[in-house]
């Protein structure tokens, strides 16, 4: 069988190997939880993440041409999540804005 991405996400070992518990603690204080959340809160905030980043990207890839993942494909995804759809374009617009100014900080002053 071939060793595709989506083989490589539903693989036991990726999925212990990945772990968002130190940043999830902050993000759930920062949404009104206490400081230091019960250990399998943290467990299981990181699980949904996971399966949302697994599903996500599961969409995505339906809508990739050759399996190749691109922006386009994950904004086709968000199409019906209009307010996440609405903030990847945000935050697309933003890194590119911040890409060019770290570009013109970058470039000698031709003057």
């Amino acid at each position: 069988s071939k060793n595709t991405i989506s083989d490589k996400m539903h693989s036991p070992q990726v999925a212990d190997e990945i772990n968002f518990n130190k940043e999830l603690a902050s993000v759930m204080y920062g949404f009104g939880d206490v400081w230091n959340p019960l250990p399998e809160t943290i467990e299981l905030m990181n699980r949904i993440v996971i399966e949302y980043i697994e599903e996500m990207t599961r969409a995505s890839l339906n809508a990739a041409l050759k399996g190749k993942l691109t922006v386009p494909c994950l904004l086709y995804a968000l199409r019906h999540q209009q307010q996440k759809y609405n903030r990847v374009n945000q935050l697309i617009k933003m890194n590119k804005e911040l890409n060019k100014h770290r570009k013109m900080t970058k470039e000698p002053n031709v003057n």
